[in-house]
């Protein structure tokens, strides 16, 4: 596997359900990640967003969500948002944004951007399919981090395209997935999924005209695939010698399920978040005048 890229690791926060679940580092907490749009009033601070699972910010329990970042002295700060302040995908697709504004000056924190996301073209044009290698960036919390935020790494590959929907436990609705070879675990819900192509130069393409295959050369490439929602499960049938009844056991599959990058950028881009950036650069440059 290649060296994960260390701003991709400060992309994530954890969240919590209150300020005080996040000060004591509580086992009740998920993972998000930062996202950026460019700013036209103020290119170097890009309109940010929070952005996890709908599961995880609109279950009982969770309606005031604290985010836990990391800051550059080495602590954490906590930003606290309310569940009014999220965005849910209109379709029921298990991902929430929440804009959120803050001097990332201040802060060990990176973002994820357009110009690496991982979309259709993309996907077509370089085959991208089952086998290649993934990374997820997420809260083990066994070992969170107390003093700051220490998010840990696991690796896999994508076993299957999101050909078909896969039901997800938590929305009880079919979601599109792909189905990641990963160990997912409670904690990891909303973490980032990194697709890793070690070297492009031996990267079988297709033309953009039709024909045969391409090889295309470049360095390694690694861009944002899309949110983990969780670990699939099973059931399988197991006997009680003593009292020979018949049980049933769930079982984890070792495998995840993660919703396409697609879902993110029909939230980013739809009319409200557009028009509440516009809003926003207007204010800018009406102060900066």
């Amino acid at each position: 596997m290649p060296r994960v890229f260390p701003p991709f690791i400060s992309c994530v926060f954890y969240i919590y359900p209150s300020a005080q679940y996040a000060e004591d580092n509580s086992e009740d907490g998920a993972t998000g990640f930062f996202y950026g749009e460019k700013s036209e009033a103020n290119p170097l601070f890009p309109h940010l967003y929070a952005v996890t699972n709908r599961h995880v910010v609109f279950r009982d329990g969770m309606e005031e969500p604290v985010l836990r970042i990391n800051t550059k002295e080495g602590g954490f700060w906590t930003l606290p948002t309310k569940r009014s302040d999220w965005t849910g995908h209109p379709n029921g697709d298990d991902i929430a944004i929440c804009p959120v504004r803050f001097d990332i000056s201040l802060y060990e924190i990176d973002f994820f951007e357009r110009g690496i996301i991982i979309d259709d073209e993309f996907i077509k044009k370089f085959n991208v399919g089952a086998g290649d290698d993934v990374v997820m960036i997420g809260r083990f919390r066994t070992h969170a981090g107390k003093k700051k935020n220490l998010p840990t790494v696991r690796f896999g590959n994508i076993a299957a395209m999101n050909e078909e929907p896969l039901y997800n436990q938590f929305t009880q609705l079919k979601q599109e997935s792909y189905i990641i070879e990963m160990r997912s675990m409670s904690g990891y819900s909303g973490s980032p999924v990194v697709l890793l192509i070690p070297d492009m130069s031996f990267r079988w393409c297709n033309p953009p005209s039709g024909g045969d295959g391409i090889f295309v050369t470049g360095a390694d490439y690694k861009g944002l695939l899309g949110i983990n929602w969780g670990h699939i499960v099973y059931k399988e049938k197991a006997k009680d010698i003593e009292t020979e009844r018949t049980l049933v056991i769930e079982m984890d599959s070792a495998m995840a399920g993660v919703v396409p990058v697609s879902k993110l950028m029909d939230l980013i881009d739809s009319e409200e978040m557009i028009e509440m950036r516009k809003k926003k650069d207007e204010e800018t440059i009406k102060y900066k005048s």
